[in-house]
């Protein structure tokens, strides 16, 4: 309906509790957001969220509002914003420049053994109401649970001796930033903390979770991702494996099942601001000050940004493993003069349901993972600049938790369900959760080593 009554590509203004916000939608238009580095700024969603999910004290609050230097290296030449108190350049170069390599799954476990985890999923679950608003007289559990959640933060953070733990850089780098911040509080720093354990933790669970599901269900998918993981194994001690985590995140179609998965689970409303002057979207000016809001939901749902294969079989509204997979073929025939190749974004029909392996011996497949086309298409991150610097950590650990598991454990799904009915009550604020329970069977994987192979 909303198409239909504005196109597909439209700047939309709406009015809300007496505000101006402009409502995006389009790849064109969210390109040319992207490109609007300088013009554009992604602090106020963040400021929001510190405020009703966190809880920020209101005095911290006009500290992180007055920050209007911008994340690039060099600050807005309009701000007056002192180079100590560039806070969301700081904690945007600090996440950029430790939250990678291997030492992420430290960092994570590092803040899940400061708190109860019961108390952060209580928290987590009630995050829609808590940015709504709403007050701790009708729900003094969901307050509660946060209030104990930052004393934790604060808890965890004056038992580290000097900045120093078995972790992240990410973390102490964070901390010496906000050392330099006399006007943030200590109670202010620990809700930013909280911040990011939930960043970190409640969106790539549940993605994870949509991953193993789509993979476990189809056999012959999962016969093609093992072929993968193998191809990644550093190392096989008894039941113990390591792996090469770069060779991992880097195999096409195991990356190509973490971009739909998130195409198709993701529902992320993606807020900018035109600070310090008006703002031009190709043929529409969005004023100074007013909000812009895109939904990623919107964009990844559009049919005509996507790949549904040759004869359209693979609709938006489908999980399709091989989406974001493109194919060169090249075939040679006995009596030919010479090879001929050609390159699709449309796989033969054979590889969407049989390994690689099993395509006809005359052809062979050249299959690379592409985002190639899909920048104002494929948004569960933003865009531009100011994509969320967590990203890789949140391909890490969907990859790595899976290529563990699986190595270990034998997953039988119950239910033949296509689908899984989806929880929309986090719409909006990251990757959504199943609303039913899916029934399966587990049991460790026995690995058998062969007759004579022992001391080799």
């Amino acid at each position: 309906m909303w198409r239909q009554r504005f196109g597909a590509s439209s700047v939309v203004r709406l009015s809300f509790l007496k505000k101006d916000i402009y409502v995006v939608s389009g790849a064109e238009l969210l390109n040319a957001i992207w490109k609007n580095t300088r013009g554009m700024t992604s602090t106020n969603g963040i400021n929001i969220a510190l405020s009703n999910m966190f809880n920020t004290p209101k005095e911290d609050m006009l500290f992180f509002e007055a920050d209007d230097s911008g994340i690039t290296h060099d600050p807005h030449p309009r701000s007056a914003t002192k180079i100590e108190n560039r806070v969301f350049y700081l904690m945007h170069k600090a996440t950029v420049d430790c939250l990678a390599g291997s030492h992420l799954t430290a960092a994570a476990l590092a803040f899940q053994t400061a708190l109860a985890e019961r108390d952060f999923w209580m928290f987590n679950g009630t995050m829609p109401r808590l940015l709504q608003g709403w007050p701790r007289w009708m729900m003094p559990k969901a307050w509660q649970a946060r209030d104990r959640c930052i004393a934790a933060m604060k808890k965890w953070r004056s038992m580290t001796d000097g900045f120093a733990f078995d972790g992240n850089a990410m973390i102490p780098r964070r901390w010496s930033y906000f050392s330099r911040m006399k006007e943030l509080s200590e109670h202010g720093v620990a809700c930013s903390d909280l911040g990011i354990l939930w960043g970190m933790n409640s969106n790539s669970m549940p993605a994870t979770f949509w991953l193993f599901w789509h993979i476990v269900q189809d056999r012959r998918l999962l016969d093609r991702v093992q072929a993968e993981v193998d191809h990644c194994q550093a190392s096989c001690t008894g039941s113990t494996s390591t792996f090469d985590t770069t060779a991992l995140c880097n195999q096409p179609l195991l990356q190509s099942i973490y971009a739909e998965t998130l195409r198709k689970y993701t529902a992320v409303y993606i807020i900018r601001k035109p600070e310090h002057e008006d703002a031009q979207i190709m043929n529409y000016r969005v004023p100074k000050d007013k909000m812009i809001v895109v939904s990623s939901a919107s964009a990844h749902m559009d049919k005509r940004n996507w790949n549904v294969g040759s004869l359209g079989e693979h609709p938006v509204d489908q999980f399709w493993a091989d989406r974001f997979l493109t194919y060169t073929c090249k075939s040679t025939q006995p009596s030919a003069a010479k090879t001929t190749a050609t390159t699709s974004m449309t796989p033969p029909s054979t590889v969407a349901s049989a390994p690689v392996s099993a395509l006809h011996e005359k052809h062979s497949q050249d299959v690379r993972f592409s985002l190639n086309g899909y920048g104002g298409a494929w948004i569960p991150f933003g865009g531009g600049i100011h994509q969320c610097p967590g990203r890789h950590w949140v391909k890490l650990q969907m990859l790595f938790s899976f290529a563990m598991i699986n190595q270990a454990f034998e997953i039988e799904l119950l239910d033949t369900k296509d689908r899984l009915r989806v929880d929309m009550r986090k719409f909006g604020l990251g990757a959504l959760q199943p609303a039913e329970k899916a029934r399966f069977r587990i049991r460790r994987k026995y690995h058998v080593v062969p007759v004579g192979s022992e001391g080799k």
